[in-house]
């Protein structure tokens, strides 16, 4: 586990409560059942660039925040394989569109866009994001989430100079997240098949409140090569 999440696992109880806050209340058992703490005897904590081995193989962390501070992606040198986490964003099916999950409370485009440097610098032969399956085009894949970060954050600062609130921004989203999937895809169940991944309101919620800490000051791209 990466040091800054290590203590969140020994003492769930702010995550479980920062989960609350997003999910509910209500959903929160249905979703995830119950959280207890991992026994510290069990729990090894990575720093950037350290091993552990599993078997015969060997897995490095990456430290690569964006979608959350205490994020690693795990790299298998050895296959060319990378466990990328949603850094890596998330593609239902090997549809040619990669969605990048910016649900509250760390999301960080700005370092987001280095982490998918530092994805791209490993030259993987296959990326393995958290949910729905590998993909073997990994150099197309990082390309895809840098560019919808960067129209995100174009459009987040769209969106907050007009002064949207909360409830605007995730319409506006929902409609403009729907029709570039349809325009990629071709195909409207592919759109609401995304829509259920990656609720809008919730991606919406984390871009706003990015741009209240960070967009003023944020320049740049991500620099798909």
């Amino acid at each position: 586990m990466h040091p800054r999440g290590a203590p969140h696992l020994l003492d769930p109880s702010r995550l479980i409560a920062s989960a609350t806050q997003l999910y509910g209340q209500d959903r929160m058992d249905t979703l995830w059942g119950e959280m207890v703490p991992v026994p510290e005897d069990r729990l090894v904590v990575l720093h950037d660039g350290d091993e552990v081995r599993i078997g015969t193989r060997r897995l490095r962390a990456v430290d690569t925040p964006g979608h959350a501070v205490h994020h690693h992606a795990y790299h298998d040198p050895d296959a060319g394989l990378v466990f990328t986490g949603d850094v890596g964003g998330i593609r239902l099916e090997r549809q040619p569109y990669v969605c990048a999950p910016t649900p509250p409370p760390d999301i960080n485009l700005g370092a987001w866009r280095e982490s998918i440097r530092r994805l791209r610098a490993l030259k993987p032969a296959m990326l393995l994001p958290t949910h729905f399956g590998g993909v073997d085009d990994p150099e197309w894949h990082l390309d895809d989430l840098a560019r919808r970060l960067d129209a995100w954050a174009a459009w987040t600062a769209e969106q907050a100079s007009a002064g949207a609130g909360p409830a605007a921004m995730a319409d506006a989203l929902t409609r403009r997240a729907t029709e570039d999937i349809i325009a990629a895809t071709g195909s409207e169940a592919a759109a609401r098949a995304y829509e259920l991944a990656v609720p809008y309101p919730m991606m919406a919620a984390g871009l706003e409140r990015w741009w209240k800490k960070h967009g003023s000051t944020t320049s740049g791209t991500t620099g798909a090569a």
